[in-house]
């Protein structure tokens, strides 16, 4: 079987370039003596770089630079005497995903919602529960700036309780009392993040596109408009799966995406 591949090895039919950005892909099972023995052909919108050397000469696996010049599709075609590999390629504008203000309502929360995820590094890492679980965060946030006594939140604030004034309670969202200045560890936790969301080279850019996505929607005005509180007494904590229960007023509602969600009695 001829085909493409990429970097990791895995099969691939077709892949996506921003406009300016480069894509390293290699052919499997095109063997040839020399890199010259090796056409490539495509049409517009990319250029196509072969190397000199095989990375693998016994699989056949040559290694071939792709930039994206102009937006829109084309087929790379790579030949050697009679037997070929074609990919597909899309060029596309580059999108740069952006944590809101700190200063604003929205970059508080995004950033609390990233720092309290599992992300995509982690092998217990579920796309679908994850975008819930920060759902689930929000309406916490929600119905504690709502609730009459919050002072059983920490919340020193008594009336006009702000989405602040929630987070920097004191004990309750590590590494959040002191923002907008937050500890190093979720600083460049945050950092990579949304680095490796906007990093178009990287394999899992997608599933981290996706996830800080789900936080900045998650941290939107309107993220509840469509949603239910899944408790009917309400959501008011969470916490990490298998850590110590907080005690008081808080009993289980359901584990979700390695957090203990928590209602009141």
């Amino acid at each position: 079987m001829v085909n493409f591949v990429d970097t990791r090895g895995m099969s691939i039919s077709a892949i996506s370039i921003p406009k300016n950005g480069t894509k390293r892909i290699r052919t499997n099972g095109l063997t040839a003596r020399v890199a010259t023995d090796i056409k490539l052909e495509n049409g517009r919108f990319i250029t196509a770089t072969l190397t000199n050397s095989p990375f693998n000469g016994p699989r056949g696996q040559w290694t071939i630079d792709i930039k994206g010049t102009t937006v829109g599709t084309t087929t790379l075609k790579a030949t050697s005497g009679n037997k070929s590999a074609a990919i597909d390629i899309e060029v596309f504008d580059k999108k740069v995903i952006q944590l809101p203000q700190s200063s604003t309502d929205e970059g508080l929360l995004a950033r609390l919602f990233l720092a309290e995820s599992i992300n995509p590094s982690s092998p217990r890492y579920k796309e679908d529960e994850a975008i819930t679980s920060m759902l689930w965060m929000r309406q916490v946030v929600e119905n504690r700036k709502a609730d009459s006594k919050p002072s059983r939140f920490a919340i020193t604030a008594t009336s006009n309780v702000t989405y602040k004034d929630v987070v920097i309670a004191r004990n309750q969202f590590h590494g959040f009392e002191s923002y907008p200045s937050l500890i190093d560890s979720i600083k460049n936790n945050l950092l990579t993040l949304v680095n490796t969301a906007n990093n178009y080279n990287h394999p899992e850019r997608e599933k981290y596109a996706t996830f800080v996505n789900a936080a900045l929607a998650a941290a939107k005005s309107n993220a509840l408009d469509s949603f239910t509180d899944p408790s009917q007494k309400g959501l008011y904590g969470w916490r990490t799966k298998d850590s110590s229960a907080p005690g008081g007023d808080f009993v289980k509602h359901a584990d979700l995406a390695g957090q203990t969600f928590y209602t009141l009695k």
